[in-house]
């Protein structure tokens, strides 16, 4: 009896021996899954271990054990119990984890280690790419092996973090070298008032690659999204038409007085004009291209040349340009056009000290101390392409000093005729025409009442 007794022991432990191999080789697949390598940190592409044969990783006498072995896996090292073991319809990859996290599996245990091992010295080859990463505890990998695609998508996570973080600093490195030379140029604009009005980049760049930047004011929940395009700076020379483009969005920005609308707003068209050295702004861009007349009316290729060589005698102050929309900046603002589409544009200019109007709609009397005179339009202005050919209402606001600001009383005054010209004449206008459509029943119910919409 003893003999056989010790017979069936040595013949037990063998077979335990046999298959610690494949135990290993499974427990250490899944401990390299979740170590990724520096080769996956670089290429942000995960790469999941392949699930083990679980019908080659025991005998058949072992697969039965486990099939009539009980379907909860008692609590284990403090964990609460529970967990379903697997069924015969579990993946070979889910059945081998199982039975790596068995209590008393000391085949389990052992491969732990070796996969411990293994691990490590995978972390010794990636060296400092994974010791950013977080440290793996082997119970966790031993119980949840296919947690691997998580901790995948943590890695991947935590790198999209850190590039949009790195996205924000660019951003903001551009945003502040321009309020720098900004507060440089303007003496009403500090650095600190251009910083906290929130620019956007819109990722278009002038000639001498300075960031056009822009700003949104969504309108008020439940209200109509009339969309006003505003566009200042638009000539460099023209100080007072960025400065009190900036006064107006610290007012969008702290009391929301255009609710009703959705703002687009442009402070500075034409960056290179205005930040060139001390005194030597100029009306046009880099390349000496007036922007105002760059716009592509519907006659710019038959006189936009002949009148800048025969009515300002090649004034190089008006050159149009060697073609319509040939510079970065009038490209982008006809883009805006097209996508923005806004139901209302507004220009400021300098120093004519007037109101000017252009396109559809009844233009202003009055915007504060500015009364309305109609200036007309050009091959190539904004004006003949946008209010004229374009046929939305452009409204032009001509200061009276192109260096020097309005003051307070007139700055405000523009505002709130500006606002309540733009509520009289283009938003209650597009909420009749809303509550007219409203109103009128749709065509098939006038059918199913035997009406006739023909009138006969």
């Amino acid at each position: 009896m003893r003999l056989a007794a010790l017979f069936l022991a040595v013949f037990c432990s063998a077979s335990v021996v046999a298959q610690e191999p494949v135990t290993v080789t499974s427990t250490a697949a899944a401990s390299v899954a979740v170590t990724p390598s520096a080769e996956r940190v670089t290429t942000l592409l995960p790469r999941q271990a392949e699930p083990a044969d679980a019908d080659n990783a025991a005998d058949p006498a072992q697969r039965n054990r486990d099939e009539a072995a009980s379907d909860t896996v008692p609590a284990e090292n403090g964990k609460p119990g529970g967990t379903t073991r697997p069924t015969a319809t579990d993946t070979p990859a889910e059945t081998t984890a199982a039975k790596i996290a068995e209590p008393g599996n000391t085949s389990a245990r052992d491969a732990d280690a070796g996969a411990s091992d293994q691990a490590a010295d995978l972390a010794g080859e990636t060296g400092s790419a994974n010791a950013a990463l977080p440290a793996t505890d082997d119970s966790s990998v031993a119980d949840t092996p296919t947690d691997e695609p998580a901790e995948d998508s943590e890695v991947a996570a935590s790198v999209v973090v850190k590039v949009v973080d790195e996205e924000r600093q660019q951003l903001l490195s551009r945003l502040e070298s321009f309020c720098k030379r900004i507060d440089q140029k303007l003496s009403s604009v500090s650095q600190d008032e251009c910083m906290r009005i929130g620019l956007l980049d819109s990722g278009a760049r002038s000639n001498n690659k300075t960031p056009l930047l822009f700003r949104d004011f969504l309108p008020a929940e439940g209200e109509p999204s009339a969309r006003v395009l505003v566009v200042g700076g638009i000539h460099g020379d023209e100080y007072s038409s960025v400065s009190i483009i900036f006064k107006w969005l610290e007012m969008l920005g702290d009391e929301r007085l255009g609710e009703r609308f959705h703002w687009r707003v442009v402070p500075v068209l034409n960056p290179d004009g205005l930040l060139r050295p001390p005194r030597m702004s100029q009306r046009m861009n880099a390349n000496g291209v007036d922007l105002n007349r760059n716009f592509p009316s519907p006659d710019w290729e038959e006189e936009a040349h002949n009148y800048w060589v025969n009515r300002t005698r090649r004034n190089k102050r008006r050159y149009p340009g060697p073609a319509a929309l040939s510079e970065p900046e009038s490209a982008w603002l006809a883009e805006q056009i097209e996508t923005f589409k806004p139901h209302a544009v507004i220009s400021v200019h300098a120093p004519h000290g007037v109101v000017d109007f252009d396109g559809p709609r009844v233009p202003p009397r009055q915007l504060g101390p500015l009364e309305l005179r109609l200036l007309g339009t050009y091959p190539g202005s904004m004006g003949r392409y946008i209010g004229v050919h374009k046929g939305i209402p452009l409204l032009t606001v001509e200061l009276e000093s192109a260096f020097g600001m309005p003051e307070r009383d007139a700055i405000y005054g523009i505002w709130d005729d500006m606002l309540g010209w733009l509520h009289a004449k283009i938003a209650r206008p597009m909420q009749l025409a809303e509550d007219q459509r409203a109103l009128q029943p749709p065509t098939d119910v006038l059918r199913d009442r035997g009406d006739s919409d023909s009138g006969g």
